[in-house]
């Protein structure tokens, strides 16, 4: 399971992060949107925070 935001979207981020998710790295140029190519973080989730799932 991976979880993917933008870099400059930080409200995603601290979504994530609230979820259980760790941020683990940048692909860089991985995405496209309206303005142009953007950095996506990658997050996984944290394996002690989904024993409740």
């Amino acid at each position: 399971m991976q979880l993917f935001a933008a870099t400059g979207n930080t409200a995603s981020q601290r979504v994530a992060e609230k979820a259980g998710f760790q941020k683990k790295g940048v692909l860089r140029n991985a995405d496209y949107i309206r303005t142009g190519r953007v950095d996506l973080f990658a997050f996984s989730p944290v394996p002690d925070d989904l024993s409740g799932i």
